[in-house]
């Protein structure tokens, strides 16, 4: 069972809607491993790099589908990528979730309050049955 809490975002994807979800103590590891990757960075010649860090996260997807995630933290931005693939590893659909920080909050871009509680409604009762 997940909890409305929990899910940080939710993204139509075409026929899909697909979940981020982060508990709390996922959200602290987040944020400890964007503030060292970036403290990183700053050392680096190079202070464009984007580096892909080992993060996972959780994917829900209303239709059953399987997402791996992937973090990519840069010295401004850092995003999470979903990615949905075939057997052979093609990537066959991509969400990224950008998460913005204000004070110790995380909030991602994402449809609402009320269509986050469907899912979870939803979700939930599927797990049930």
């Amino acid at each position: 069972m997940i909890k409305v809490s929990d899910v940080k975002a939710l993204r139509k994807v075409e026929e899909d809607l697909v979940a981020l979800i982060l508990p709390e103590e996922k959200v602290d590891q987040l944020h400890g491993l964007i503030g060292k990757t970036r403290h990183v960075i700053n050392t680096l010649p190079d202070k464009n790099l984007v580096l892909k860090v080992d993060f996972e996260a959780q994917i829900i997807s209303k239709n059953g589908d399987t997402y791996a995630t992937h973090l990519k933290v840069g010295r401004l931005r850092t995003r999470i990528d979903a990615e949905k693939t075939d057997s052979l590893g093609n990537v066959l659909q991509a969400v990224h979730f950008w998460p913005m920080w204000n004070d110790e909050e995380v909030e991602f871009e994402s449809l609402g309050q009320a269509e986050i509680e469907q899912f979870v409604t939803e979700i939930n009762r599927q797990e049930l049955n």
